[in-house]
């Protein structure tokens, strides 16, 4: 079989695998770039005269900011700059029964879009009405 890859696993190994949960972040780990500053600049390369909406939304606070942007618009995911070896490495993990966790500071539409493209998640954790980030972000996972 070209091109196949074989897994020799012990059934030891799996029963472990299968008790694993892998928490994953988004920004500079699953992806190679920040999404929120990708979100940014797609929407100001779309809409340059809204600056003034930009600096507005960014007074109100992070999550007001991060959830307008998204609002406004949505990145086509399957464009993003994926981290292909993480990726192969997660749907190996996946295959052997590790739960997957997409943790993310990004607004939580564009983290749930994120794991529907690649369909590995079990479950997601993003920004809805507290910034996902940092603490929140652990006392999130605990």
């Amino acid at each position: 079989m070209q091109g196949a890859v074989i897994f020799t696993v012990s059934i030891h190994w799996v029963s472990v695998i299968k008790n694993k949960i892998i928490v994953v972040d988004l920004d500079g780990t699953l992806i190679n770039t920040d999404m929120l500053i990708e979100n940014l600049f797609f929407f100001l390369r779309l809409h340059p005269l809204r600056i003034l909406h930009v600096i507005a939304w960014l007074w109100m606070g992070k999550v007001h900011f991060k959830s307008h942007l998204a609002d406004a618009i949505i990145p086509d995911v399957a464009k993003l700059p994926y981290h292909q070896p993480l990726l192969a490495w997660l749907k190996t993990q996946r295959f052997l029964g590790a739960k997957l966790v997409l943790a993310t500071a990004s607004d939580t539409r564009i983290a749930d879009k994120v794991a529907n493209h690649l369909g590995i998640f079990d479950d997601v954790l993003a920004t809805k009405d507290i910034n996902l980030s940092s603490k929140n972000k652990r006392d999130e996972l605990l």
